[in-house]
Parts: C-alpha cells; structure tokens; sequence
C-alpha cells in the first residue's frame, strides 16, 4: 500500500526509464564520404555519377550550397530518418554557420529515401516542394526499379531550384523529365471506346495525348547539355547541420 502513495511525479519518472531501456539504441556505422555522389548500393550508371558529381561540385562552387547523394543496399536496423539525420550530422553536410547542406538518402532494400535539408536551405526548399519533387520526378521511377534515371531527375529538379534562387547557372544542368505515364491495354481500349461513341470529335486529340507522351513542365530557365571536369579531389563537407527538416518516402 505504501507505493500507491508515492507521488504521480514518481511513476512518471519510473515509466520514463522503463521506455528508455526497453527502446533499442542503434548505434549506426556511417561510412565516410568519397564525394557528393555516394553510390554504396551501386545502382548509378558510371556516366550518371560522374554527372552527377560535376553538377553537384559546380553547385557547391557557386552558391556553396552542399548537396550530398547517397544509396544504401538496405538498413538492417534503426529508422531511416534517424540515420539520415546522423549521417548529415556527422559528415557535416553544408556550411559552417549557414547550415546550407542537403542530403537525398535511398535506402534500396527497404524501399524508403529521406531528403534532408540544413536550416539555411529550408526556406528556398521548403517541405512542401520536396514532396512535390519526389511524386514527379523520383517514385514513379523507383516504382519501376529505374533508380539511375529517378535519382538523375529528382536531383536536376532540386538543383533547378537552387541556382534558380542564386540567379546563377550550372554547366551540365539538364531539365527534369517526369515518368512516362503507365496505362494497361485494358484501360486503353475501353477509354477509346468511350471516347469513339460519346464524341467523334475527341477520339483523335485523346490518341494523339496518350501516344505522343510528354516532358516535364518544370522550367527553370536553365541550359543543358553536359560540360566541364570534376576538377580537383574531394577535401569533404563544411561543418554544417540539419534539424531534420525535408520529406521521406517509399515506393
């Protein structure tokens, strides 16, 4: 009887030590940086991560924005978040004092990505605008196993923003292409049925939609085509720091 009636402060406590025991504890192994493009789960084409590195170190030159890029095979343990967080913590993504790194985290195995970003990027890359990055231009091409041209787009379209905000222009920036749209046979033909009996008139433009496919409508004013060297070795990031802002997902 005498320990019902301890005070409520007491067994707060108590349930508060018996949570921090029974929770696990992940201790992460973070691999050190090799560059902006880290490929662990090797599933970028050569050409692809040496694009990629060029555009990212031009990025970083520019408007000393930090962008980092990693795939993993799979996280055998903890949450994807938690990790994404550690990592950009201890690799100090972004620059000292601005807090102007990004992290794009594809966890393969799992299925999941994490896009982070440090306090300084959070207003030109809000949340909002990350997931609407991430439905057009990365899932539907993970959807499809197509994580190359998923990490290609979704990378080109963040990068847009970025020097669109710093008015400058990146040699080897090329415009985002959304997925092409998947329809079954099925749909087809009973869309074009529809389409023959309801209006005439409709049934050409709706073939000519579906048939002649279409490319992304996000236009930053920027040039394409690809130029210019990496230049010199990787001297890794700047000290920076994420408060966990961005957007996560899975396909």
């Amino acid at each position: 009887m005498g320990l019902l009636r301890l005070p409520i402060r007491y067994w707060i406590s108590l349930l508060a030590f018996i949570l921090l025991v029974a929770i696990p504890s992940y201790a992460y192994d973070i691999p050190r940086p090799s560059g902006f493009v880290n490929d662990y789960a090797s599933v970028l084409k050569p050409q692809t991560k040496k694009k990629l590195e060029g555009v990212l170190r031009q990025l970083k030159e520019k408007t000393g924005v930090e962008f980092a890029i990693v795939t993993i095979k799979k996280l055998n343990e903890g949450d994807i978040f938690d990790y994404s967080v550690e990592l950009f913590q201890k690799w100090g993504i972004g620059q000292k004092g601005k807090d102007n790194g990004l992290l794009f985290l594809i966890d393969v195995g799992d299925r999941k990505l994490r896009i982070n970003t440090g306090y300084g990027l959070e207003g030109i890359l809000p949340d909002g605008l990350l997931g609407r990055i991430r439905d057009r231009y990365i899932i539907p091409y993970f959807k499809k196993g197509k994580y190359d041209e998923g990490i290609l787009n979704g990378t080109m379209a963040i990068v847009g923003v970025i020097a669109k905000a710093y008015n400058v222009k990146i040699t080897g920036y090329a415009k985002p292409k959304k997925a092409k749209r998947s329809i079954s046979l099925v749909d087809i033909v009973l869309i074009l049925a529809l389409l023959f009996f309801v209006s005439p008139y409709l049934f050409p433009l709706f073939v000519g939609g579906v048939f002649g496919g279409y490319r992304s409508d996000w236009d930053s004013g920027m040039g394409s085509g690809f130029g210019g060297g990496l230049g010199g070795g990787f001297g890794g990031f700047g000290g920076g720091s994420t408060g966990g802002g961005g957007v996560g997902g899975s396909w």
